[in-house]
């Protein structure tokens, strides 16, 4: 009997830009949040529109991600850069 082909699994990229030198505005992020909106936000990526998973990716605990997304995704700062973000660099 033939084997079974091996599952390819999704590449794990990091964020097509450098998340220090792109233009985030006056707002202050932390890396982790920076690193949680180019994850959430990019295409292709693994964790593209999965919030708990970019969370994970970004750096916050496995424990407390499931939660975090809530607030990342309610915070008003976040959300307008999620949409500058994916204006600016995606450009879908």
């Amino acid at each position: 009997m033939g084997r079974k082909p091996k599952q390819q699994k999704q590449q794990e990229t990091e964020p097509i830009i450098d998340l220090d030198s792109y233009d985030w505005g006056n707002e202050h992020l932390t890396r982790k949040e920076k690193m949680f909106i180019a994850l959430y936000t990019t295409p292709g990526q693994k964790y593209f529109q999965d919030s708990t998973h970019a969370a994970m990716k970004a750096g916050y605990k496995t424990t407390t991600s499931y939660n975090i997304k809530y607030s990342l995704l309610s915070n008003p700062k976040i959300t307008k850069l999620i949409d500058k973000f994916t204006q600016d660099v995606i450009k879908v």
